[in-house]
Formats: C-alpha cells, sequence, structure tokens
C-alpha cells in the first residue's frame, strides 16, 4: 500500500522521480512506495493538513495547465 509522506531531499539512486506530487517550502511531498521512500531523507509522515495544503497546490496546478491549454 502506497504512504504519503514529506521528504527533504531525494537521492539520486536511479528511482524514478514520477513519485513525486509537488515541491513546497523547501521540502518534497511523494506519494511513494518503499524503494523510493528508502532512496529520499523522510522527514515525517504526512499529516492532514499537509495533505489539505497539498491539494490545494494540486489544484492551483491543474488550472494553470488548463489556462495554458487555452491559448
Amino acid at each position: 500500500m502506497n504512504e504519503l509522506y514529506v521528504v527533504r531531499e531525494v537521492h539520486n539512486s536511479g528511482a524514478g522521480l514520477s513519485g513525486i506530487v509537488a515541491l513546497l517550502e523547501g521540502h518534497i511531498w511523494i506519494l511513494a512506495e518503499r524503494w523510493v521512500v528508502e532512496a529520499a531523507l523522510i522527514e515525517r509522515r504526512m499529516t492532514a493538513t499537509d495533505f489539505e495544503r497539498l491539494c490545494i497546490v494540486d489544484a492551483a496546478c491543474k488550472r494553470r495547465q488548463i489556462a495554458r491549454g487555452a491559448l
């Protein structure tokens, strides 16, 4: 099962970075399987507040993508 973590950095281990969801305030939020998490410096598990903030960032990114597509 995937878990959400807040990580400080992702080490160059050859792991694909497709698990990265967002970068905000110097942290990388990832939805990751264990092999990706092991390649990262874990700060903590994602809290409900982190998740709410991530949803806000994700919605803003989607709005920008839609706006770009309309041009």
